[in-house]
């Protein structure tokens, strides 16, 4: 099996060119006119970037640290919970190691372990040439279809991490990269090349749970941005305000602040815009981003009120001098989004900005008391959120033995893109939308057809019940199994379907989990279950 015929969108760029007049990436120095790059064409289209509508959660809870009780107990449903939300998908062996100790001390784990989590090797193509424009074309197209591979195994790349059993923290680290890909978006159809999205994905991964300020400072000037929206033709005399709007509306602080005020003016974009000329990257070269002192504005440049020769350096201290506190509030408002529900709550979000303001700024502290807070495992929380496409297919191999083959491998990718998420490749520059977009008549029946092709090829099944708490005890393993799969709590009429399910005819004093029958009958409920549409809860 060509495996690269999985590439979907990516495995189409090689034939894709954009023909045109060479592109001026350097002073008289110009892109082969057969590379698969973007160079001029803006971002796709997007709509107004409201959230979705609907109520806030119906809960009194906050920030302060959850402290289970007898109606709130630390108990396996909040465990599930919790990985669920750090990762994808959770296993027996990771439920209790979480159960092992107080709920603060499971999310300090999880946090620590991905601050520590050391990066993958990196691949040896990293710093591979680009062939210049007078290289034969079969030396360019030998270097496209090698690219293309590279793009390809940087998303099993991103899944192997993401499923790894043998960093605690790894998952995490990964689901926050993902996290701010969808929040400093960019395609890889725009920019292509393998070298620039490994860049990117390694920028992501480091500043996951770093500073903000940084971050905003770096991913202005890593080549896959600079690229995508258009950085590389920002120049004096020719400004361009792609990259300036959208690090106004959505990187930083968003149009307005949530009374209405306005966070910006058109004019404060287009003083940006001249404020950030000069950068382009090095093509055949280094691969890095490069300042080109002469296309830069030299001007005066008055920015949210502050007048100056400003450059680049002076974006950061220009952003978060002026407009500290709606840059705090909205990527408070992000963050809860992802951690707890699509409707934020005023009040949360409100003390979650003011940890981000008091901490410069820092991602840690404030995601740490997110996560530790009665708000967090608050009962309302628990399957609030609608699973991803990523939340369905990785969240299904981790749930069910992570026995990963090719085959299954070649599955999440395709399970993936069918179901609108291609890693890399979001729809336009304000990312997935998420929520209620995730599911439609078309996507549900995909998400059924994905686990009925992907369960035959797991043979563990009877590994996982006996994993259960109550494995002999046909009625509590039904049970221990809905809630392994379903975030929401369900009746004993829904537990008494459940076993009839699970015994398929046989009476309950028959059942036996190592019987060579019970993996049949395993495979008829847990089916049954990955049909429920509460299964497409998180």
């Amino acid at each position: 099996m060509d495996r690269r015929s999985f590439l979907g969108r990516a495995s189409g760029l090689a034939s894709d060119v954009i023909v045109g007049p060479g592109f001026e990436y350097m002073p008289g120095r110009f892109a082969d006119d057969r590379l698969p790059i973007r160079w001029t064409d803006q971002p796709p289209p997007r709509e107004a970037t409201t959230g979705p509508n609907g109520t806030p959660l119906d809960t009194t809870t906050g920030l302060e640290p959850y402290v289970p009780t007898s109606e709130n107990p630390w108990d396996r449903r909040r465990a599930i919970h919790l990985l669920r939300r750090t990762g994808y998908g959770a296993d027996p062996d990771a439920i209790d190691a979480v159960l092992s100790g107080a709920p603060d001390v499971a999310v300090n784990a999880i946090i620590d372990a991905a601050l520590a989590a050391p990066l993958p090797p990196t691949p040896p193509w990293i710093d591979e040439p680009v062939p210049p424009p007078d290289a034969p074309q079969s030396e360019l197209d030998a270097f496209i279809q090698a690219n293309t591979q590279w793009i390809y195994d940087t998303e099993g790349e991103v899944h192997n991490e993401t499923l790894s059993l043998l960093e605690a923290g790894t998952a995490f680290r990964e689901r926050l990269a993902l996290f701010w890909h969808n929040h400093f978006v960019t395609g890889i159809d725009s920019y292509f090349l393998a070298a620039w999205l490994y860049r990117y994905w390694t920028l992501s991964r480091t500043h996951a749970l770093g500073n903000f300020k940084q971050f905003v400072h770096e991913i202005g000037i890593t080549p896959a941005m600079l690229v995508y929206l258009n950085g590389i033709q920002n120049q004096v005399g020719d400004p361009n305000e792609n990259y300036g709007r959208e690090l106004l509306e959505l990187f930083t602080m968003g149009i307005e602040y949530p009374e209405g005020t306005p966070n910006y003016t058109q004019d404060d974009i287009e003083e940006l815009a001249r404020v950030l000329t000069g950068w382009t990257v090095d093509l055949y070269g280094t691969l890095e981003a490069v300042f080109i002192p002469e296309w830069h504005d030299e001007g005066i440049k008055t920015v949210f009120g502050q007048t100056g020769n400003w450059g680049y350096d002076d974006v950061v201290p220009l952003l978060f001098g002026q407009r500290s506190e709606p840059i705090a509030h909205f990527v408070a408002d992000k963050l809860y989004r992802e951690f707890v529900y699509a409707i934020p709550d005023s009040d949360v979000v409100g003390e979650l900005a003011d940890l981000l303001l008091a901490n410069d700024f820092e991602l840690e502290p404030a995601v740490r008391t997110l996560l530790k807070s009665a708000h967090f495992f608050d009962d309302q929380t628990i399957g609030a959120q609608i699973k991803s496409p990523l939340d369905t297919t990785l969240g299904l191999v981790r749930e069910t033995g992570f026995t990963i083959t090719p085959d299954v491998s070649d599955l999440i990718r395709i399970g993936t893109r069918v179901l609108t998420q291609q890693l890399f490749q979001p729809p336009n520059v304000a990312g997935w939308p998420g929520y209620h977009s995730w599911l439609d008549t078309n996507t549900l029946p995909v998400r059924w057809l994905y686990a009925d092709i992907y369960l035959p090829k797991q043979q563990t099944l009877q590994a996982l019940a006996l994993s259960m708490p109550n494995p002999f005890q046909v009625e509590l393993l039904a049970a221990d199994l809905a809630e392994f799969f379903l975030a929401v709590p369900f009746d004993e009429e829904t537990i008494i379907t459940f076993t009839e399910i699970l015994l398929n005819g046989i009476p309950p004093y028959e059942w036996n989990p190592n019987d060579p029958g019970a993996e049949g009958r395993l495979f008829g409920l847990v089916s049954y279950i990955l049909e429920l549409p509460e299964y497409q809860l998180n």
